[in-house]
Formats: structure tokens, C-alpha cells, sequence
């Protein structure tokens, strides 16, 4: 009887304990399609939606559209000034007046332009243009040799400086890449890069992927490869270097973090229990505590943002927080992809 009673009360208990956290759950957000062709997205403070999108020949443009997709037009297409091979991974100037993007240079072999796409930004510079797309300055032109490129440009907050990677030299699959930053001026309408410099975060520089600023300019957000080949999502203070690893999982690869504006949750694409052949979407606190799984893009065939390739990329928060624009791959070699708005995030 008193084994009955013990066993009972076990029962009891997790059926309470049960009852507790499917309260404390939360559903699983609501997704809509923006666009089934599409790429890299940033959503700007004015409210646009700007990304990067396959053209007919192979090479990415750059395009922008409503977030109800209305208002869509192409910015690099057939423009005087443009360059004019892959042009993708755009990121708006806070003021709306400009994006930057990596764009590939002109006389690259053909062999290498799949290298050379937005995702991978081999033989890439970096580039600025106005919100119209009537105007263009290159700013950053990457040696040729050793193999150069640039990946994922991303302004602070209050316009003054720009953060990228940028790769050093060929070695295995992903190369050796490093941290650059700079202060951006538009002094005289004519935009342009000063004092340059390189960030050396920890003892691993192999692979680094930039992903942003906090909200209040003085930390940034970044993806570094970590010993064991996998990588991890890392926050780093920009007066003391200090780093701190938010995701600690090395046995996952953690990649395309971005923060919210009021700097609460950031969200993430990982490989966590899918045995790292996929993706799932991510959120976590600002400081790397309570991550979740928001997205679950390989379960169940039915859902709407279902990928029978990598899963989510890059993704961007709407200026009031409470929605996502996701760059979903459709497939292993990032050849297709769809962009989701994910609405009610908070």
C-alpha cells in the first residue's frame, strides 16, 4: 500500500510539473510567404524589406518590397555604375538612405561563380548604394590574391560604423576569415570608410560571420568556428574585447543570429537535435539563457515553412519587434530559397 501511495504521488507530480511547462510554452508562431524566391533580408527602420534574389542568369540582384509585398522593384538591375556579376546580402544605412551590400567583382573566372554568391562571398567587395539604387561607391576593394572576399556587412545602430568579415586566404571548405569594422562618414554626399581596423576575438580565427550591433552600438554579435569544426553564436565587447560565447553547444553548428531591437531575444538557425544535417529556427535571451526551438522546418511536411534542404539563413526583425523576415534554403547547396514573415513573435 505505502509503494501504491509513493507511486501515486510521483504520478501526481508529474502530471502538475507537466501541466507547468506546457503553460509556461508558447505556440508556434504564425508564418506567411513574402516571397518564394528570394534570399538574405534586412528590414529597415523606415519599413521596407530589402533582399537579394536569383536572376534569370544566374546572378543575384538586389530588390526591395513591402512587408506585405506590395511595392516590389529590383535596385541593381541593368543600373549604369552597378557592378554587374552577384550583388546580394544588402543591409540598410538606419537613416534608409543607402544599403551596403558584397557584390562579386567583374572579371572573376566563370568557374568560380558559385564561389562568388552572396552566401559564400568569395572574390566579393564591398559596396554602398542609395535607397533608389541610381547611385553606387565601392567600399572596400578585396585583394585578388591570396583568395579574398567579404560576407554579411551590417551598420550600428547610429550609422557611424560598419561591420564585416572579410576572408584572408583559402584553407579547407570555409577558408580563414577575419573581424573588420570601421567608421562610415557621408560627409559631402560622398559615403566612404575610414580607420579600418581588425578584430581578433579569441584564440580560433578561422571562420567568422557578422551579424550585427546591439541596441546601444557598444557590443556586436558574430558566428566563430570553434575547435571542434562546429561553430557557436559569440557576443563581444568592442571597448575590452571582452567575448562571450552565448550558444556553447560544439557539438552544433549555431549560425545567423540576429538581435531584437530592444536587444530581448535573439534568434538563430541551429543544428541542435537534428544530428547536423539541418536547421531549425532558435530564440534565446539576449544574454544566451533559455534557448528554444521557434521553428521546427524539417518535422512536419504540412507546415508552411517545411525545407527539405538546410533550413533557415538569414533573417531580420521588423523596426516594433513583433515580427521576422526569414531567408528559407530550399535545398543543400543554397541554389533556392523563399522568404517568411513570421508575425506575433512577442
Amino acid at each position: 500500500m505505502r509503494l501504491f501511495c509513493v507511486m501515486l504521488s510521483c504520478i501526481l507530480a508529474l502530471a502538475v510539473q507537466n501541466r507547468a511547462q506546457e503553460s509556461h510554452s508558447q505556440p508556434v508562431p504564425h508564418a506567411r510567404l513574402l516571397t518564394s524566391d528570394g534570399g538574405r533580408v534586412d528590414w529597415s527602420k523606415q519599413n521596407r524589406i530589402a533582399f537579394d534574389r536569383k536572376g534569370s542568369d544566374g546572378f543575384y540582384q538586389v530588390w526591395v518590397t513591402n512587408p506585405d509585398g506590395s511595392g516590389e522593384s529590383c535596385l541593381t538591375c541593368d543600373r549604369p555604375g552597378a557592378p554587374t556579376k552577384h550583388k546580394g546580402n544588402p543591409a540598410w544605412h538606419p537613416s534608409g538612405r543607402y544599403i551596403v551590400f558584397q557584390a562579386e567583382k567583374d572579371r572573376v573566372l566563370p568557374f568560380l561563380n558559385n564561389l562568388a554568391a552572396p552566401g559564400r562571398g568569395v572574390a566579393n567587395d564591398l559596396w554602398l548604394m542609395d535607397a533608389t539604387g541610381h547611385n553606387y561607391w565601392k567600399l572596400v576593394d578585396v585583394p585578388r590574391f591570396p583568395a579574398g572576399g567579404v560576407l554579411h556587412p551590417h551598420f550600428s545602430h547610429d550609422g557611424t560604423k560598419l561591420f564585416w568579415t572579410q576572408l584572408l586566404k583559402s584553407s579547407g571548405k570555409l577558408g580563414i576569415w577575419e573581424m573588420k569594422i570601421a567608421d562610415f562618414d557621408d560627409a559631402d554626399g560622398a559615403p566612404r570608410l575610414t580607420n579600418i581596423r581588425s578584430l581578433t576575438p579569441g584564440p580560433m580565427r578561422k571562420f567568422y560571420e557578422s551579424h550585427g550591433f546591439t541596441p546601444d552600438d557598444k557590443k556586436i554579435i558574430f558566428t566563430a568556428q570553434v575547435e571542434t569544426g562546429m561553430s557557436d553564436i559569440f557576443e563581444m565587447e568592442l571597448a575590452t574585447g571582452q567575448t562571450v560565447n552565448l550558444t556553447n553547444t560544439p557539438q552544433d553548428w549555431d549560425e545567423h543570429s540576429q538581435i531584437s531591437p530592444d536587444g530581448r531575444h535573439i534568434v538563430w538557425a541551429s543544428s541542435r537535435n537534428t544530428s547536423n544535417k539541418f536547421l531549425n529556427l532558435w530564440i534565446m535571451n539576449g544574454d544566451g539563457s533559455e534557448p528554444r526551438m521557434l521553428m521546427d522546418c524539417h518535422t512536419n511536411k504540412g507546415s508552411p515553412m517545411y525545407s527539405e534542404g538546410i533550413g533557415p539563413g538569414d533573417s531580420s526583425w521588423s523596426p516594433d519587434g513583433k515580427s521576422l523576415a526569414v531567408y528559407l534554403i530550399s535545398d543543400r547547396d543554397e541554389k533556392s530559397g523563399s522568404v517568411w514573415i513570421i508575425d506575433a513573435m512577442k
